[in-house]
């Protein structure tokens, strides 16, 4: 057991290494890929040492930043499209919208909105 007197502390051992790893699946955008945001600090701890690594390759944040915001892409962001199979074997696809062509509105476009109560827009249970 140590005494520490500039923490005014005292320790019984070092604590061992602690590993934190993180898995998390994202959409890269332009820039390159989101990392995750720390929404409150709560006992979450990192100093000069805190060592971060993406890949096995290290690299560094600034002194009050958690995670990068971004981490560029080693390689080019090809957009892809997505399927989905959803409930009453429905199926969607999903693309970029630098995939597709739109067409234009007509011009001067009207709109029209119908709201209805009718038991067919309650919730229907999955299959």
């Amino acid at each position: 057991m140590e005494f520490d007197q500039y923490s005014s502390r005292t320790t019984v051992e070092d604590a061992p290494e602690l590993h934190m790893w993180l898995t998390w699946r994202e959409m890269a955008d332009s820039e390159g890929w989101p990392m995750p945001d720390l929404a409150l600090k709560r006992n979450v701890y990192w100093d000069d040492e805190t060592v971060h690594l993406v890949n096995g390759q290290q690299y560094k944040t600034a002194p009050d930043e958690w995670l990068a915001g971004v981490l560029p892409a080693s390689t080019e962001i090809v957009p892809q499209a997505h399927r989905g199979r959803y409930a009453r074997r429905s199926n969607r696809i999903s693309r970029a919208a630098s995939q597709i062509t739109l067409p234009a509105l007509p011009q001067p476009c009207a709109w029209l909105w119908w709201l209805t109560r009718s038991r067919s827009m309650q919730v229907m249970p999955a299959w």
